[in-house]
C-alpha cells in the first residue's frame, strides 16, 4: 500500500465512522504566539480542547503537516543519520471533543491498523501509563486492550510519565496516553521504549484532567481523545522497511534529489547517503515553508527556513554538488506531494524562486568556507587549532572556527557538519565565547554600533545650554567656531574634559559647522580642525540629543586642545564631493524604479558612502534583469539631460501636496527641504551635487532580497563607477586573454570548457574508482591477523585526504572482524586513516580514534575522530612504512587492554 493510498484509507475510514474531515492547517500556527510552527496533529485544536473555540464537530480527523525544528520538538541536528526523525512530517489523527473516549479509541486504532492496513497483530504491543508522583495508574486502558483485541496481556506494558503521560502545558488539559508499537523483527536489537527493534507508530491520549497552577488534577467534564500517528513512520511499517527514508514517498523525492544533484543514494550509513537523506527531508520543508508564505530571514520562521535551506546546500557541497539545486529539488517535491498539499503546484513559480535566491547568496560562502577549512587540515600538529578530546577525538578550537565565521562568513553550522563528514568535532562553547568577546569589542569602540546611544547619554543632558549646532555645509565646506564642549572617550563611554592632549579620541561640539553629521543614509563628513598649534582629525561626524547637536569625533594630532578654542574647520573636500555624487544618485535611482517598477517602491532605507550606494525598497519580487538594465539606463539618462539641483524650503505639507517624495528613517521639522533634480523631488536633509551632470556615471552592480517584500539595489557613482568599469574591462580582457578568445567570444569558450571538464572529471572519477579498487584489492590481499581480527595496513597511493579515508571505510565495510590503518604522503606530510567494522565497535574492543592516535606517535603527530572511522597526520614521513608494519602489535595490545 502506497504512503497516499494509507493517507485515504485513514481519512476514509474514521469518515466512514462519523468524522468531519478536517484539511491540514498551514505550517503557520493561527493567533499562537507560543509556537513558531505547527509541530502536531492537535495543535489547530488546542482552542476547541481548551473550550476557548468551537470544534469541527463532535470528531475529528486530519492528516496534518508538522515541523520540528526548535524548541523542545527539535530534531534537527538527528534528519538524515537516524531512520525515523524528520523537520517536516505528516501526522495522522482522530479526535473527539467530549464524544467518545478510551474504548472507542482503542477498537478504532486496532481495527485499522489490523483490519484496513493489515498489520500482523503479533507485531504489535501497546504501552500504559503506569503511575507515578501520585498520578494514578491507567488501569483502564490496561484492561482494555486484551479485552477489545483479544491481544495477550503480556503485550500490555506500563510506563512513567516521560513515556505515557502527556500535558498541553504546565497547566490545562492533561491525561494518560497509550502508544502502540510495531515490532520490525529480530534482525534488529532492543525491546519497547528501548533500542531500533520496536517502532512507536500510533500515539492514542486520553484527555481526562485539568492541572491548575498548583499542579493539581481534576476530572474534565468531557474527556476527548487526541491520537497521532506518522504517516512517515506506518508507510514504512506496511511496506515492510527498516527506516522512513525506504518507504515510497521519500524514495520518489530521493530518486529526485538523485537525478538533480548527480549523486547516487545507495541507502547506506556513509556520510554521502546521510547528505543525500538531509537534502531530501530539508527540500520538503523548504517547499511546504515557502508555500505557506514563509520567505528566508534573520529572526522567526524566516531564519528557520534559512538555516533549513543553507543545511540543505551545505550538504550539497559535501557531496560535491558544483551548481545550485535546492530549486530543482524544491520542484521534486511539488511533483511527489502536490496531490496531497495543493498549494505546493499553486505556488511552485515563486517557490522555486525562493530557493533559488537564497542559495545563490550562500553558496558563495560555503564555497570560501570549504576551501578555508581544507587549509586547515593541513595543519594537523598545530596545536592553535587543533586538540585532542577525552577519547581521543580530533577537536578544532572555537577561536578557529570563530575566525571562519567572522572573517569568511563560513557559519559554525556548516564547519561542524564538515567535520562529522572528516571526523572531527568543534569546540562550539569555544566559538559562542569568541562571539560574545566581538559583540564587546565592537560596543566598546567609538565607531561602533553604541556610539550613538553613548552620545545621546551623555549630550541629552547638555542640550539646553549648548543650544543647537548650526550647519553651514550647503553652502561651504570650511568655516570657523569655537569650541563650545568636549568630551573624551575612556573605554566604552564618554567623561567631560577641559583638556586634551595628542593622541586623545574626543567628541566636539562647536557653535557651527560645515561638516554633515550622519543622518539619513548619508556618512558623516570627516577632515580636520585646525588653530592656535591644535590639529585634530576628525574621524567621524554624527548627529546627536535628537539631531540638534553635531559632534565631530576624533583624536588630537597636535597641541593641546581645550573648551573656548576657536578652530578653523575643513571637510575633506574630495571624499564629501563622492559621498554627494552618491546621495544625488539615490534620488535618481528612486525615481526611476518607480518609473520601472511602478508606483508602490519607496525607499525603505539606504546607505550613501564615498565608494558605493545602497539602496533598499518595497517590491514583492527580485526584479528581473531587463528591468534593472532599463532603470540603470534611465538614470544615466537623467545624468546626461544634467538637470540642475534645486533646494526649497517649505513646510512637510506643502511639499508631499506638491508631490515631494519623503525619505525612510528621516526626521523632518516644522521645515523642510525640498530637493528637486529634474523629474525627481524628495525631502531631503542630505547634502546634493550642483546638477545631475556631475554625476558623470552610475552603474547597478548588484539586487537582491533584504527581508520579505523589501529588495536592495547597490550602485557605483563618479569615480567608483568609472574605476568599476575600467576593472571589468580590464578583467574581461585578462580573461579572454588566459582563455584565448576575443572579449566578445569568452561567454561561448567557456561554454566549450565546462563541456570539457565535465568529460574530463567524469572520466578522472572513472579511472580513481578502478584504481580505488585494485588498490584495495592488493591491500586486503596483504592483511595479517591479529587476535582473531584481520589486520589491513599499508601505503596507499592517495592524493585526497578524504579518499583515503574512504578508501579505508571501504575495506572496513567488506568483512566482519576488520581492521584497517592506511597511509599517505600528502604535501610531504603523513596522512594517517583508521577505520573498524561495526562489529568489533558494538563489542567495545577497539576504537578506530585509539588505533590511528597511537600509529600517529610513531611519525611525529596525532589524531583522533569516532570509534569506527578516524583520521590523523605527522611529520615524519620517512618513518611511515615503519610504523605501518607496527599495526598488528598495536591491535593486539589495544584488543588486551579492553579485554583486561
Amino acid at each position: 500500500m502506497k504512503t497516499a493510498e494509507i493517507r485515504s484509507e485513514f481519512l476514509q475510514y474514521f469518515a466512514a465512522h462519523n468524522h468531519s474531515v478536517v484539511p491540514s492547517a498551514s505550517l503557520v500556527p493561527v493567533d499562537d504566539p507560543t509556537l513558531l510552527f505547527v509541530n502536531a496533529g492537535m495543535v489547530p485544536f488546542k482552542d476547541a480542547f481548551t473550550g476557548a473555540a468551537e470544534p469541527p464537530g463532535p470528531r475529528a480527523v486530519s492528516s496534518q503537516r508538522c515541523l520540528r525544528v526548535s524548541g523542545k520538538h527539535n530534531d534537527l541536528a538527528e534528519v538524515g543519520r537516524t531512520p525515523r526523525h524528520h523537520t517536516l512530517f505528516e501526522m495522522l489523527g482522530n479526535f473527539s471533543f467530549g464524544d467518545y473516549f478510551k474504548e472507542e479509541a482503542i477498537s478504532f486504532a486496532w481495527e485499522f491498523l489490523v483490519d484496513v492496513l493489515k498489520l500482523s497483530p503479533d507485531r504489535l504491543a501497546f504501552t500504559v501509563f503506569s503511575g507515578e508522583d501520585g498520578l494514578p495508574a491507567d488501569e483502564e486502558a490496561g484492561e482494555m486492550w486484551p479485552r477489545l483485541t483479544g491481544c495477550s496481556p503480556d503485550r500490555v506494558l506500563g510506563f512513567g510519565k516521560e513515556d505515557n503521560f502527556w500535558s498541553m502545558g504546565d497547566t490545562g488539559p492533561c491525561g494518560p496516553c497509550s502508544e502502540i508499537h510495531y515490532d520490525l523483527g529480530p534482525q534488529l536489537d532492543g525491546s519497547v521504549n528501548e533500542g531500533d527493534r520496536w517502532m512507536e507508530i500510533w500515539n492514542l491520549v486520553f484527555m481526562q484532567y485539568n492541572r491548575d497552577s498548583a499542579g493539581a488534577l481534576t476530572p474534565l467534564p468531557a474527556p476527548s481523545i487526541d491520537t497521532g500517528m506518522g504517516l512517515e513512520r506506518i508507510a514504512s511499517a506496511v511496506q515492510g522497511k527498516l527506516s522512513n527514508y525506504e518507504g515510497d514517498l521519500f524514495a520518489q523525492v530521493l530518486a529526485g534529489v538523485s537525478s538533480v544533484t548527480g549523486c547516487a543514494y545507495d541507502g547506506g550509513h556513509s556520510d554521502d547517503a546521510v547528505s543525500m537523506r538531509v537534502i531530501a527531508d530539508h527540500a520538503r520543508a523548504t517547499a511546504l515553508l515557502l508555500a505557506d508564505g514563509v520567505l528566508p530571514d534573520r529572526t522567526g520562521r524566516g531564519y528557520v527556513l534559512r538555516k533549513i535551506m543553507r543545511r540543505a546546500v551545505s550538504q550539497g557541497v559535501l557531496l560535491g554538488v558544483d551548481r545550485p539545486f535546492l530549486a530543482e529539488a524544491a520542484g521534486v517535491v511539488v511533483e511527489a506531494m502536490s496531490d496531497a498539499f495543493p498549494i505546493l503546484a499553486e505556488k511552485e513559480d515563486a517557490l522555486r524562486t525562493a530557493a533559488a535566491q537564497e542559495e545563490a547568496l550562500f553558496r558563495r560562502t560555503v564555497e570560501e568556507g570549504m576551501r578555508r577549512i581544507s587549509d586547515l587540515e593541513d595543519q594537523l600538529e598545530d596545536e592553535s587549532v587543533w586538540s585532542l578530546g577525552p577519547e581521543g577525538e580530533r577537536i578544532l578550537s572555537g577561536e578557529v572556527a570563530f575566525r571562519l565565521y567572522d572573517t569568511y562568513g563560513c557559519p559554525l553550522e556548516l564547519t561542524a557538519s564538515v567535520g562529522v563528514r572528516r571526523g572531527y568535532e568543534v569546540d562550539e562553547d569555544g566559538f559562542l565565547r569568541e562571539m560574545t568577546r566581538q559583540k564587546e569589542r565592537s560596543r566598546k569602540s567609538w565607531k561602533g554600533g553604541g556610539a550613538p546611544a553613548v552620545l545621546d547619554g551623555f549630550y541629552a543632558s547638555r542640550r539646553a545650554v549648548l543650544g543647537e549646532t548650526r550647519f553651514t555645509g550647503y553652502a561651504e565646506q570650511e568655516g570657523e567656531a569655537r569650541v563650545l564642549a568636549m568630551a573624551r572617550w575612556s573605554g566604552d563611554g564618554l567623561e567631560e574634559a577641559d583638556r586634551a592632549s595628542e593622541g586623545d579620541p574626543v567628541a566636539l561640539v562647536m557653535e557651527s559647522t560645515p561638516f554633515y553629521g550622519e543622518a539619513g543614509g548619508q556618512v558623516g563628513d570627516t577632515g580636520e580642525l585646525t588653530g592656535d598649534g591644535v590639529r585634530v582629525r576628525v574621524e567621524d561626524t554624527r548627529r546627536t540629543a535628537g539631531g540638534s547637536l553635531i559632534v565631530h569625533m576624533g583624536r588630537v594630532e597636535e597641541g593641546e586642545l581645550s573648551p573656548g578654542m576657536r578652530l578653523t574647520q575643513s571637510v575633506d573636500r574630495s571624499r564629501r564631493e563622492e559621498v554627494q555624487r552618491h546621495h544625488s544618485a539615490t534620488h535618481l535611482l528612486h525615481h526611476a524604479l518607480r518609473e520601472v517598477l511602478g508606483g508602490h517602491v519607496s525607499q525603505k532605507g539606504s546607505f550613501v558612502g564615498q565608494e558605493r550606494l545602497r539602496f533598499d525598497f518595497s517590491h514583492p519580487e527580485a526584479v528581473a534583469p531587463a528591468a534593472l538594465a532599463e532603470v540603470e539606463a534611465r538614470v544615466n539618462e537623467l545624468i546626461r539631460e544634467n538637470h540642475a539641483v534645486s533646494t526649497e524650503e517649505t513646510d512637510p505639507d506643502s511639499a508631499r501636496a506638491a508631490g515631494a517624495l519623503a525619505f525612510f528613517g528621516e526626521k523632518y521639522g516644522d521645515t523642510v527641504r525640498v530637493v528637486g533634480m529634474g523629474p525627481s523631488r524628495e525631502l531631503c536633509g542630505g547634502t546634493h551635487v550642483a546638477s545631475t551632470g556631475d554625476l558623470g556615471y552610475c552603474a547597478l552592480v548588484a539586487e537582491g532580497s533584504v527581508a520579505s517584500g523589501v529588495r536592495r539595489v547597490e550602485a557605483f557613482a563618479g569615480s567608483p563607477a568609472v574605476v568599476a568599469a575600467w576593472r571589468a574591462r580590464a578583467e574581461l580582457e585578462r580573461i579572454a586573454g588566459v582563455l584565448r578568445t576575443a572579449p566578445a567570444d569568452v561567454l561561448a569558450r567557456l561554454g566549450d570548457l565546462q563541456e570539457e571538464t565535465r568529460n574530463l572529471k567524469a572520466r578522472i572519477e572513472e579511472l580513481e574508482r578502478d584504481a580505488a579498487g585494485s588498490v584495495a584489492d592488493r591491500l586486503v590481499a596483504a592483511a595479517v591477523e591479529a587476535s582473531g581480527t584481520r589486520v589491513v595496513a599499508g601505503v596507499a597511493p592517495i592524493s585526497e585526504r578524504g579518499a583515503l579515508r574512504d578508501l579505508a571505510d571501504e575495506i572496513r565495510l567488506s568483512a566482519e572482524r576488520t581492521v584497517v590503518v592506511l597511509g599517505a604522503t600528502l604535501d610531504e606530510k603523513v596522512a594517517l586513516a583508521a577505520a573498524v567494522s561495526d562489529d568489533l565497535v558494538k563489542e567495545g574492543r577497539i576504537k578506530a580514534g585509539d588505533l590511528v592516535g597511537r600509529v600517529a606517535e610513531l611519525v611525529g603527530g596525532g589524531g583522533g575522530g569516532k570509534p569506527h572511522l578516524a583520521t590523523a597526520g605527522g611529520r615524519d614521513v620517512a618513518g611511515l612504512p615503519g610504523a605501518l608494519e607496527e599495526v598488528p602489535g598495536i591491535v593486539e595490545a589495544l584488543m588486551s587492554e579492553s579485554a583486561s
